[in-house]
């Protein structure tokens, strides 16, 4: 539970930084 909501955190922080968002799709092809 913990880490799902830690990873949920960080998916959050991500989303709301923006630029990281086109890395993360690139990374797993979404």
């Amino acid at each position: 539970m913990q880490l799902a909501k830690l990873s949920q955190a960080k998916i959050t922080h991500i989303v709301k930084s923006g630029d990281n968002l086109w890395d993360i799709s690139r990374k797993y092809k979404v």
